[in-house]
């Protein structure tokens, strides 16, 4: 007897050995994610084919934010990368240039993680290859929905206003793509699954743009999430410096040495901004403590620099509240 090959094997075995492989794959339940349906219908569709949907996936995170935009008004703003990368690069500045925090989840669990934003309510653009390793076809969508009942997650994708994928193709697509995700919010508003590091990260790019204003509000969320977190407070001061806001900027800066007192930087800091704001007997107390603290010779010379500005001083010095 003559075995036939799979292409000759019957549709309707075909379709219980898929039925089959869909049913052994992931579940969402051992994972622990259970509950009624979610889905974030209100969510904006932009359907697309070229530009690996780019465009229309980074329209999508901004109409869910109120700031709709036409995916063409992107092109401008997306490009490409270099070694036939996707667009990733593109995609995070024209967020970041509506003024939205662009923030790519970093995670062992980042599976969860992609599940737990949009059951937070945000929108999360994701990247698939659609082809091979060596011959890589890549696709933004973007997740709108998670039915644990069904084992599957609901997508914006090209032009499918509703995708629905089970758990199973969706780890594969999106593993081949490099598990990249990203969420779109506003700088007051912090992702569900963020840590405070990578929000840092995310943010400190308004600054070098000279967008204080933006970093601050994020800084300041930061400080509301993880209060206990020394690098929010210390990034947090440095964004109201940077607007001369030296008053706000010296309460972020004890709260900062409270919870770190080990921080020199942090501390010549405070000197430098004591000074701007004429309390020039402090700012000398302040910068001797730093130097005796420090140890480091580049370190050193920086605050030895703030010690001669405090030294010039020569108008009234007044008694700033230390606190």
């Amino acid at each position: 007897m003559k075995l036939r090959t799979r292409s000759q094997l019957p549709l309707a075995f075909l379709a219980l050995l898929f039925a089959g492989c869909a049913a052994f794959g992931p579940k969402l339940a051992d994972y622990g994610v259970a509950g009624r349906a979610v889905e974030l219908s209100t969510v904006p569709f932009y359907p697309q084919d070229d530009y690996e949907r780019a465009p229309a996936a980074v329209a999508t995170l901004l109409a869910a934010q109120q700031l709709p935009v036409n995916p063409d008004e992107l092109l401008r703003q997306i490009k490409p990368g270099d070694d036939n990368e996707p667009y990733r690069e593109g995609v995070i500045g024209a967020v970041r240039a509506q003024g939205l925090v662009p923030y790519v989840m970093h995670s062992p669990h980042l599976d969860l993680d992609v599940i737990r934003e949009v059951q937070a309510g945000h929108p999360v653009m994701v990247l698939q290859n659609h082809g091979f390793s060596f011959a890589p076809r890549w696709q933004f969508a973007v997740v709108i929905g998670v039915d644990p009942a069904n084992n599957s997650l609901i997508l914006r994708a090209g032009r499918h206003p509703r995708e629905i994928e089970s758990f199973g193709a969706f780890l594969g697509s999106w593993g081949d793509g490099g598990h990249w995700a990203m969420v779109a919010l506003k700088p007051e508003q912090l992702p569900a699954t963020a840590d405070v590091d990578n929000w840092i990260a995310a943010v400190a790019p308004f600054e070098q743009s000279g967008k204080a204003d933006v970093a601050e509000r994020a800084y300041a969320a930061a400080t509301e999430r993880w209060p206990d977190s020394a690098q929010a407070w210390e990034s947090l001061a440095n964004a109201r410096h940077a607007q001369n806001n030296f008053r706000g900027a010296s309460q972020a800066l004890f709260t900062t040495l409270r919870l770190a007192p080990q921080n020199t930087v942090a501390r010549n800091n405070l000197a430098y901004v004591l000074l701007e704001r004429n309390c020039a007997e402090q700012a000398e107390d302040v910068i001797k403590q730093a130097m005796a603290d420090e140890t480091d010779p580049a370190k050193l010379a920086a605050f030895e620099q703030t010690r001669r500005k405090i030294l010039k001083h020569d108008g009234p010095s007044v008694v700033c509240p230390m606190q």
